[in-house]
């Protein structure tokens, strides 16, 4: 399944909408980070393992969208950590975890706990 890149406020204001409709996992990764890149090797893998449109994934580089990052902390009340995941449903966050918490395992047993 495609990825899609946050570059924007709207484009993060559009996830949230759009959650109400299925959910959305959104993947905060730092460039500079190699917790990071290995957290974003296993959302990527995890992304090739998904064959149908049960959830919308989306990235954001936290290095050169920081707005968005803050924004994201903000508006869904949850704590920045870099990296991290965070499974939208409805609006809200329902679900997320950070560094070596990221795994395949566990963004699938978040995803499937959304199932409806």
């Amino acid at each position: 399944m495609a990825i899609s890149s946050l570059t924007n406020i709207d484009d993060l204001d559009d996830l949230i909408s759009e959650s109400h409709e299925h959910p959305v996992m959104l993947f905060k990764h730092s460039t500079r980070c190699p917790v990071s890149t290995d957290a974003d090797a296993a959302y990527r893998e995890f992304a090739l393992t998904i064959d149908d449109d049960s959830v919308r994934l989306s990235h954001l580089d936290l290095i050169r969208h920081r707005d968005i990052s803050n924004a994201i902390a903000t508006t869904l009340a949850v704590t920045h950590q870099s990296p991290q995941a965070i499974l939208l449903r409805d609006g809200a966050a329902v679900w997320h975890a950070s560094h070596s918490a990221i795994t395949m395992a566990a963004l699938r047993a978040a995803v499937a706990s959304t199932a409806t």
